[in-house]
C-alpha cells in the first residue's frame, strides 16, 4: 500500500512542470511546449506581446486570438508574467 501511495505525487508531479514558462521573455518554442498551446497559440502570442507589450497578468493572454476562458484555465498552471 506504501508503495502505491508514494507512486502517486510521483505521478502527479509530473503533470505540471516544475517551474511555470514566463510568457513574456518566453521563446515560440517554451510556448510550444506549455500543455494547451501549441505552435499557432504561441506564435499569436509572441505577436500580440510585440505589438501590446508585455503581458501585466496570466488573465491577459484571453486577449489572444484562440485563448478564450477554457484554454485559459487549462494554461494557466503552466504559465506566469513574472521573471
Amino acid at each position: 500500500p506504501s508503495s502505491s501511495a508514494a507512486a502517486r505525487p510521483a505521478s502527479d508531479a509530473a503533470v505540471q512542470p516544475a517551474v511555470p514558462v514566463s510568457v513574456n521573455p518566453a521563446s515560440a518554442g517554451e510556448l510550444d511546449a506549455v500543455p494547451g498551446i501549441g505552435p499557432v497559440i504561441a506564435a499569436r502570442i509572441l505577436d500580440h506581446r510585440a505589438r501590446v507589450g508585455p503581458f501585466r497578468r496570466v488573465e491577459d493572454l484571453e486577449a489572444v486570438a484562440g485563448i478564450g476562458p477554457r484554454t485559459l484555465e487549462r494554461i494557466a498552471p503552466y504559465v506566469t508574467v513574472g521573471p
